[in-house]
């Protein structure tokens, strides 16, 4: 075993190798990869990230595992006066089972226009939607009205009728012509800053 600080040290380099590439390194690559002359270190190493739960071997194949992937989730930081550093490590969160419930039945959209501004939806937003859930009132969801995709509150007229709703004051209700399909419910969006 390598002391602690060795290990992380190839980790973070074999992470940045990975999420670059999406890719297991061979062993030989994996040599360049930790600044290392010999394939038994690989090999010392490869075996620990199974121990430690980052790679998975299956019939002499190794699978990147939950850790791998995952990223450190320290403590809440404040969002009013400064506090002491934050770096008390409380998990690792692996994002997609955290943001997607139902992956099977998940998709990701990009959100264009602005007609859902004063719902914190802007363009170029990306969309968790999730196509196994029951859409309730007021959920946001992609809608197929017409023919044509949109992304809307799901509303109902006083007669139990349902129509789409925007969140910009700029734009109408849409009321379905001919029909309205929900393709799924938005469960979360996210954005680069």
């Amino acid at each position: 075993m390598w002391k602690q600080s060795l290990f992380e040290l190839y980790l973070e380099r074999f992470r940045m190798f990975y999420f670059k590439h999406r890719t297991i390194p061979s062993f030989t690559v994996c040599m360049d990869v930790l600044w290392v002359n010999s394939k038994s270190v690989v090999h010392r190493f490869f075996q620990q990230m199974v121990e430690y739960w980052y790679l998975e071997k299956k019939q002499w194949i190794y699978y990147p595992w939950q850790l791998l992937v995952a990223l450190p989730f320290f403590e809440s930081v404040r969002a009013w006066n400064p506090q002491s550093p934050v770096d008390e490590l409380v998990d690792h969160i692996h994002i997609e089972s955290y943001l997607i419930d139902h992956p099977v039945s998940s998709v990701l959209l990009s959100v264009k226009g602005d007609s859902m501004q004063d719902a914190w939806l802007q363009e170029g937003d990306v969309l968790v939607v999730d196509k196994a859930l029951q859409a309730k009132w007021w959920d946001i969801v992609i809608a197929i009205v017409d023919n044509e995709y949109t992304v809307k509150y799901l509303e109902k007229t006083s007669d139990w009728r349902r129509y789409l709703k925007p969140w910009n004051s700029a734009y109408d209700d849409i009321y379905p012509e001919d029909s309205l399909e929900i393709f799924g419910v938005v469960t979360w969006s996210f954005r680069k800053y």
